[in-house]
This record gives structure tokens, C-alpha cells and sequence, in this order.
């Protein structure tokens, strides 16, 4: 692919420049034909060269002309190569680029469904914990136990603690007891729920990712209204 882009560039380039070669010999030719025209009454395709002085001036503008003509004949010779070389490729690399879309698109699709696996192993495995967590219920009753013996007994006066070490131990047994150590509770943290949008990636692959296929031609690459080259001019001389 970056080697067909490369040759598109290039083309592209030559033709800049040939069409920039041939809009100055134009300009070129335009300013010489008026001068001969007004002259001699006649433009440079019809006009009689001689060989007296006179003509010297226009003889050595047309030798530049056909230098330029010579430099356009050059340069649309190279556009035609470099065009048939990538015009020979442009088949190749369409079938190559949606080959290569073809295969990203899938890679994005397995990446897609290897998430939601791994969502659902890992859903699996949470609901497995909270299951495992919630067979110790006495866990749960040691928080009852906390919270209806323990805190009274040390909220009592007559222990040998201070107001601030009571209020620590207070606190302290308050957040024990409020950790919901229930089956749905430990589904609720660890998000473990049922609901399949929390759980799975909801695509329509097809329908989100469409592949187009490409249909270039070759009048889509090729550039349109290339000019011709222009004609040699060729100088008759008169002996008389």
C-alpha cells in the first residue's frame, strides 16, 4: 500500500509539473505569435521564416519554444509511464485494503465477544464469592453479638475506659454492623448483578461496523483534462 501511495504521488507530481510546463510555453507562444502576427501578418504556425537579420530575433524565440515543447513532450511521456505503472496495481491494492479491513473488522469483533466472556467468567466468580461468603452466617450473627452484647457491656460506666475510648469503640462497632454481609448485599458491592446490559457488550456488528467495498477505476485515479503536447514548430526558410 505505501508503495502504490508513493507511485500516486509521484504521478500526481508530474503532472503539477507538466501542467505547469505547459501553461508557460502557452504564455510563451501566446506573447511570440502576436508579436510575429503584428509584424509580418501572419502567426508563427503559418509564418516564412528567412534567413535576412530580421527574422534572427523570432528564428531564436521559436529554438526556445521547441525547447519547452521538447521538455512537455518529455515530461507527458513520464506521466504516461508512471500512470501505467499504476493503473497495472490498482486492482491488486483495492482487493489488498479490503482484505485488510476484513481482518481488522474481525479482530474488533473477537475482541468484543472475547469482553463479554471474560465479563460473564468473572460475573460467574463473584456470584460464586458472595455464595461462599454468605455460608458463614456467623458472621453475620457475630455482628448481632456486637451490636446486642459487646457494646452494651462496654458502654457501661463502670469499665475502666475513657469517654473518648468508649466513642472510638462505638464508632468502631457501629461501621462493623453496618457491612450488609448478606447474599444480596454482597452481590450489590461486587456488582455481581443479573442484569444482562451490566454484564454484556450489546452490539449489531453487521449493522454498526457495514464494510463498503472499494470500486475505483481507473478514470478515478487517472488525472482528467491533461493537455496535449503542444506542436513542434518548424521554421521554413524563404532564400529570397
Amino acid at each position: 500500500v505505501d508503495e502504490f501511495s508513493s507511485k500516486a504521488v509521484i504521478y500526481q507530481q508530474t503532472v503539477r509539473e507538466y501542467r505547469n510546463m505547459h501553461a508557460e510555453y502557452l504564455r510563451e507562444y501566446t506573447r511570440l505569435d502576436a508579436q510575429h502576427n503584428k509584424i509580418h501578418g501572419k502567426g508563427l504556425v503559418k509564418g516564412v521564416f528567412n534567413k535576412h537579420a530580421q527574422n534572427e530575433f523570432f528564428n531564436e524565440r521559436v529554438a526556445k519554444l521547441n525547447e519547452g515543447q521538447m521538455a512537455c513532450a518529455q515530461k507527458f511521456e513520464q506521466i504516461q509511464s508512471s500512470e501505467k505503472e499504476m493503473l497495472k496495481h490498482i486492482h491488486a491494492i483495492q482487493n489488498h485494503l479490503m482484505g485488510l479491513a476484513k481482518t481488522r473488522l474481525h479482530q474488533i469483533e473477537n475482541k468484543v465477544n472475547e469482553l463479554n466472556n471474560q465479563r460473564v467468567r468473572e460475573q460467574r466468580q463473584l456470584k460464586s464469592y458472595a455464595a461462599k461468603l454468605n455460608e458463614f452466617t456467623c458472621l453475620i450473627e457475630a455482628q448481632g453479638f456486637l451490636r446486642d452484647a459487646i457494646e452494651p457491656f462496654l458502654m457501661d460506666e463502670k469499665t475502666p475506659l475513657t469517654e473518648r475510648e468508649r466513642q472510638m469503640v462505638k464508632e468502631t462497632i457501629t461501621a462493623i454492623c453496618a457491612v450488609d454481609l448478606s447474599y444480596n448485599g454482597l452481590l450489590t458491592r461486587s456488582k455481581a448483578t443479573n442484569r444482562a446490559d451490566d454484564t454484556i457488550i450489546e452490539f449489531d456488528f453487521e449493522q454498526k461496523y457495514p464494510l463498503h467495498a472499494l470500486k475505483l477505476t481507473e478514470a478515478d485515479v487517472k488525472s482528467k483534462d491533461i493537455p496535449e503536447v503542444p506542436i513542434k514548430l518548424e521554421i521554413i526558410y524563404n532564400e529570397s
